[in-house]
C-alpha cells in the first residue's frame, strides 16, 4: 500500500472524486464527524463506505438477499458480524464490511454476481450522504492497493449524476423530512383514526416502533425512499410524527445540509420554513406501504435471574407489536418456552444454578426449538465465549447495558416479517 495526500483546498465531494485518476485503490476523506472510504479499479468505483455502523448496513441488505439466498441464515449473518464488526483496518486496506463480503464470496456463501449487487447497492447508499457534503477543507488521502477485489465497476461520472437525481427526490420531501434516519411514530391512535382506516391504524402501530425509513424499507422490502415518500402527507397531516436519527446516524449530512445543483456542485442550504399544508390523500399515500405490514404480534421470550433486567427490556419493547414472556427461573425456562413458541428468546449469559450456555444447550435439543434465534446476553465487562455459544446453538450475542436502538437492531437482524 501507498498513501499519497491530495493537494489541499476547498472542494467539493464530487471535484475530490474527479482528481483520483485512475487510482487502484481508496480514496478517504475525512470530516469532523464521519470518515469515508471509495474504492476505485483502473478508476471504475467497486465499492464506498463509512464508520457510520456499517453493519448494520449490511445486515439490512444481507437480510433483503436472505430470502432468495437461504445459506445467508440469521447464524451466518452473525458470524460475520462478531468476526469482522469493529475490527482496525490498519492491517488490511478494506473496511470490516468489505472484509465481510469478500469472506461470504471466498466461502461460496454469495457468488460474485451476487456480491457485486450488494456492493452497488450499498455504494449508492453511502454515496447518497456523501454528496451531501458542502465545499469545505477535508483531510484527504489516497491510498494505493494492490490486488483489490472487486465485484462491481461503476462509472464514476454516471454513478454520481444517478445519486443526485435521486437525492433531488430526497430532497423534495423537505421540510417534512430531513434524514433517511429519521424514526416515524403514530402521533396517537385517537388522531390516527380521524384520517385512516382501523387495519391501516394496527398495521402502523405494530410497524412505528423505532425503525427509521432505510430500516422500514427492509421490513417493507420497498425502496425507502418510496416509503418516505407515502409517510410524507402522514406527516403533513399530524397522523406521524418523526423523531431525530438515534446516534450514531445523527453525525451523517442532512438532506437540507446543501442543495445540488445542476453542474453537481453543492450550495449551502438554510433550514426551509415549515409547510404546514395538509394532504387531503393521506390515507392513499399509505397505500401499499400499509398493506404490507403483516398484522404480527412478534413472541419475545427473556430469560434473567434479573427482575430489573426483565423490567428494562419490558419497557424497551413495550406496544402491541411485542409479546414478552419474563423468565427469572431458567429451570422452569423450557417447559414454557415450548409452550409459547416464540420468535425470539434472549439468554442471560450468567445466571446461579444454571448459567446461560446449559440453558441453550437445554432449549435446542427439543426438536420444536432448532430454528428459533438464541441471542445470549453478557455484562459490559463479561466476555462471552463465542466458541461455546456457537457450539450450544446460541444465534447471536448482545452486550448490556443496551438501550431502545440496540434491541431494535437485534429484532431487525432475527424476526421474520
Amino acid at each position: 500500500m501507498q498513501d499519497t495526500c491530495l493537494a489541499p483546498g476547498t472542494a467539493s465531494p464530487k471535484v475530490l472524486l474527479e482528481q483520483v485518476g485512475r487510482l487502484d485503490g481508496y480514496l478517504h476523506v475525512s470530516d469532523p464527524a464521519v470518515e469515508w472510504f471509495i474504492y476505485f479499479q483502473q478508476g471504475q468505483i467497486t465499492y464506498a463506505s463509512h464508520n457510520v455502523d456499517a453493519f448494520e448496513r449490511l445486515e439490512r441488505y444481507l437480510r433483503g438477499l436472505s430470502r432468495e439466498f437461504s445459506q445467508l441464515t440469521p447464524e451466518v449473518r452473525a458470524q460475520i458480524r462478531s468476526q469482522f464488526e469493529g475490527i482496525k483496518q490498519q492491517n488490511n486496506p478494506l473496511t470490516s464490511d468489505y472484509q465481510a463480503i469478500v469472506w461470504l464470496v471466498d466461502n461460496q456463501l454469495l457468488d460474485p454476481l451476487m456480491a457485486g449487487t450488494l456492493a452497488s447497492k450499498i455504494t449508492a447508499e453511502v454515496f447518497e450522504g456523501y454528496l451531501l457534503l458542502p465545499e469545505g477543507n477535508y483531510q484527504v488521502e489516497t491510498v494505493v492497493v494492490e490486488d483489490l477485489p472487486s465485484f462491481c465497476s461503476l462509472d464514476p461520472t454516471i454513478f454520481v449524476r444517478r445519486n443526485q437525481e435521486r437525492l433531488k427526490l430526497w430532497q423534495a420531501l423537505l421540510p417534512r423530512i430531513n434524514s433517511p434516519y429519521q424514526r416515524p411514530y403514530l402521533a396517537g391512535e385517537a388522531v390516527a383514526r380521524q384520517k385512516l382506516a382501523p387495519d391501516a391504524v394496527t398495521s402502523l402501530s405494530r410497524l412505528l416502533i423505532g425503525f427509521n425509513f432505510r430500516q422500514l424499507g427492509m421490513f417493507l422490502k420497498q425502496d425507502e425512499l418510496m416509503v418516505a415518500q407515502r409517510f410524507s402527507s402522514l406527516i403533513a397531516d399530524g397522523v406521524v410524527i418523526l423523531r431525530e436519527p438515534v446516534a450514531p446516524f445523527d453525525k451523517l449530512p442532512r438532506l437540507n445540509a446543501c442543495k445540488l445543483d445542476d453542474d453537481g456542485t453543492t450550495t449551502q442550504l438554510s433550514p426551509p420554513p415549515v409547510d404546514g399544508e395538509s394532504n387531503a390523500s393521506s390515507s392513499n399515500a399509505l397505500g401499499l406501504a400499509a398493506a404490507s405490514v403483516e398484522a404480527k404480534t412478534w413472541k419475545v421470550v427473556c430469560i434473567d435471574d434479573s427482575q430489573a433486567m426483565l423490567n428494562e427490556i419490558q419497557r424497551l419493547l413495550e406496544g402491541d407489536a411485542f409479546s414478552l414472556t419474563l423468565i427469572n427461573d431458567p429451570k422452569k425456562a423450557l417447559m414454557k418456552i415450548v409452550s409459547i413458541k416464540p420468535d425470539l428468546i434472549m439468554l442471560d449469559v450468567t445466571m446461579p444454578e444454571m448459567d446461560g450456555y446449559q440453558v441453550c444447550s437445554m432449549i435446542r435439543k427439543s426438536s420444536a426449538m432448532t430454528q428459533v434465534p438464541i441471542v445470549m446476553v453478557t455484562g459490559n465487562r463479561g466476555l462471552i465465549d463465542r466458541a461455546r455459544a456457537k457450539m450450544v446453538g446460541a444465534t447471536d450475542y448482545l452486550t448490556k447495558p443496551f438501550a431502545q436502538k440496540d434491541l431494535l437492531n437485534l429484532l431487525l437482524r432475527h424476526l421474520e416479517t
